[in-house]
């Protein structure tokens, strides 16, 4: 590894070595991050460490409304909204000059008007009714379109590819 990291200690309080040893230099994951760690019983992602779980008022809001869940991926588990995918060497096709304006200017209208819409005193629905009219003139319909062709694209190449391997 290079960098300024390259030659920095890990004090013997933390376990000692260089900071290149925290990493695997082939860059592969041997286990998935959501996987259990034996030694600690906790995920080897850290951001499901019960240290780093959210305790704010928003966060226990949230998962009261949310089967009491700790994290998005325990919420979709409890609520049986997870699902694998199979993968494919699918690839969007090379997308239309004008698509990509007409995305591009959508875009550009959506983020302006969602910031108007939420800065309109009283005047949030009507700012949004008129964004999207805007964007639906924009062309936002034939963008949609492209998007879930290219969706039906990918999803009929996982099938092929779960035939496959039938």
């Amino acid at each position: 590894m290079t960098g300024d990291h390259a030659n920095l200690k890990v004090s013997a309080k933390l376990g000692g070595s260089s900071y290149d040893d925290g990493y695997s230099k082939l860059n592969f994951k041997a286990v998935s991050q959501n996987d259990i760690d034996p030694n600690t019983g906790e995920a080897y992602n850290p951001l499901l460490w019960k240290s780093n779980q959210d305790e704010t008022e928003l966060f226990k809001d949230w998962s009261a409304h949310m089967e009491n869940a700790t994290n998005d991926i325990d919420y979709l588990q409890k609520a049986g909204k997870l699902s694998i995918a199979a993968g494919a060497s699918y690839t969007t096709p090379q997308e239309d000059s004008t698509v990509s304006a007409t995305r591009s200017s959508v875009k550009s209208e959506t983020v302006n008007a969602s910031w108007q819409a939420i800065t309109a005193a009283g005047k949030f629905e009507k700012t949004l009714d008129e964004a999207r009219t805007k964007i639906d003139n924009l062309g936002y319909k034939e963008v949609l379109k492209v998007d879930q062709q290219n969706a039906k694209d990918l999803i009929q190449a996982r099938k092929d590819i779960v035939k496959q391997a039938k």
